[in-house]
C-alpha cells in the first residue's frame, strides 16, 4: 500500500489513463480496426460443370434472383462431372444478414475455350503479432469483409436458364422421351428427332438419335427442390 498521499494520487491517475486509453484502443479497434488491414485471398478453378447430370446440347448454368428486393443473384453449376447434385454458389446465409449482404456472384458468356470460376474473400487481419496481442480480446481477429464470385463461361457451349426455365426445359425432355420410346417400340431401327424450345429469346436444339430399339428409355429427369 502507498502511504504517501502524492504518490496515491499520481498512481491513481496513471490507472486512470491507462484504463482510459485501453478502452479507447478497444473501441477504435471495434469500430474502426485500428492495428488492422484487409487482406484478400483469391482462389481461381475450372472445375465447372453442367447443372444437370445429363447430356443435353450445351451445359446449363442456372441463375436464381433471391432477397428481399431479389438483388442477390445464386448461381448453380456441379463442381465435378460425378457430382450427381449440383452446387448454390453464393446463397445467402438466413443466420447471418451482414454476411449475406456482403457476398455476391455474377456471371459471363465470353468468347473463351473453358470456364473459369474465380472467388475473392477479403477479411480484417492484424497487422502484426503486436497488434493480435494487443486487441486479442476484441474478437475481431479474421473479420470477414466480403466475397465474390465471378463465373465467366464460353458462349459457344454454355447457356443460361433460371430455375422455372429449367424446369419448363425438363419436361420438354421427358416429351421428348416418350415419343422416342414409341417410335423405337413400333420397330423404329434409325429415327432422328429434333426438338426446339424457345424460352425467353433463347433457343435450345436438341438432337437425339436412336440406333438400335433395344436401348430403352434413356436417362432424362432431373428435379429441382
Amino acid at each position: 500500500m502507498i502511504k504517501s498521499k502524492t504518490l496515491r494520487v499520481i498512481a491513481s491517475g496513471i490507472s486512470v489513463v491507462g484504463l482510459i486509453t485501453a478502452v479507447g484502443f478497444m473501441i477504435g479497434n471495434q469500430e474502426w480496426h485500428w492495428g488492422m488491414k484487409q487482406e484478400t485471398s483469391t482462389t481461381m478453378s475450372t472445375k465447372v460443370y453442367s447443372a444437370l447430370p445429363i447430356a443435353t446440347p450445351k451445359n446449363i448454368l442456372i441463375y436464381q434472383n433471391v432477397g428481399t428486393n431479389r438483388q442477390h443473384q445464386v448461381l448453380v453449376f456441379r463442381d465435378s462431372k460425378t457430382e450427381k447434385k449440383a452446387t448454390a454458389y453464393a446463397k445467402p446465409d438466413d443466420g447471418d444478414i451482414l454476411k449475406a449482404d456482403k457476398t455476391t456472384a455474377t456471371y459471363k458468356l465470353a468468347n473463351t475455350t473453358a470456364p473459369k470460376l474465380t472467388v475473392r474473400t477479403t477479411y480484417w487481419v492484424y497487422t502484426s503479432k503486436l497488434m493480435n496481442t494487443v486487441f486479442h480480446y476484441s474478437g475481431n481477429g479474421k473479420k470477414f469483409v466480403s466475397k465474390s464470385t465471378f463465373l465467366t463461361l464460353p458462349k459457344s457451349s454454355w447457356q443460361v436458364m433460371t430455375k422455372r426455365q429449367v424446369k419448363d426445359y425438363q419436361q420438354q425432355l421427358v416429351e421428348l422421351a416418350k415419343v422416342q420410346a414409341m417410335k423405337a417400340s413400333q420397330g423404329e431401327t434409325s429415327a432422328v428427332i429434333n426438338h426446339q424450345y424457345n424460352a425467353e429469346s433463347m433457343e435450345i436444339n436438341y438432337e437425339c438419335i436412336f440406333e438400335n430399339r433395344n436401348r430403352g428409355l434413356p436417362y432424362l429427369l432431373f428435379f429441382i427442390s
